[in-house]
């Protein structure tokens, strides 16, 4: 009886514990896509100059300190997806300057979130054809990010959004 009574009251903390982070990932994805209603590029992703219905943000966790934010990335081409065989379409270096851009812009604010973040690492979903009758699909294009180290060396009131980029390290082998 005791060992069942032992068992019982370990899986109830343990559900306890995930239940609490799990709440604590979806709190971050609400904080998050308040932070970026407000932001000053704006809340959706852009796809061929015309503002889309699709907000940028696709999900915010925080685990181990480590703040993960996955954003749509805006279209910069005059298509609605880019184009994996097409290199008029490519996500190329552009393409890839422009995403980093976007997160840059939201570097400042989600450290100042929390203390105990320690990383901010952003990954870049772009939609791609697929196919050859126009279907898009999202992918994971790469991944950016910026250690707090980093951050707290920033001159904030003197920097440009593009320096801010130039200082995300960047992983687009995805």
């Amino acid at each position: 009886m005791l060992k069942k009574t032992v068992v019982f009251l370990f899986l109830v903390v343990i559900l306890g514990l995930s239940i609490d982070v799990a709440a604590n990932s979806s709190d971050m994805s609400d904080v998050v896509k308040e932070l970026m209603d407000k932001s000053t590029i704006g809340a959706n992703v852009y796809v061929s100059g015309e503002r889309q219905e699709e907000h940028r943000l696709r999900r915010a966790t925080l685990k181990d300190n480590v703040l993960t934010v996955s954003i749509n990335s805006d279209v910069i081409y005059m298509s609605k997806a880019y184009s994996l065989t097409d290199p008029m379409f490519r996500f190329d270096g552009w393409a890839k300057k422009v995403s980093k851009e976007i997160a840059a812009h939201y570097v400042r604010e989600l450290f100042s979130l929390e203390h105990s973040i320690y990383e901010v690492v952003f990954e870049i979903w772009i939609p791609v054809y697929v196919g050859r009758y126009g279907n898009i699909e999202m992918q994971l294009a790469g991944v950016c990010s910026m250690g707090r180290s980093t951050y707290e060396k920033i001159i904030w009131d003197n920097i440009m959004i593009s320096m801010v980029a130039d200082l995300l390290e960047d992983d687009w082998s995805m």
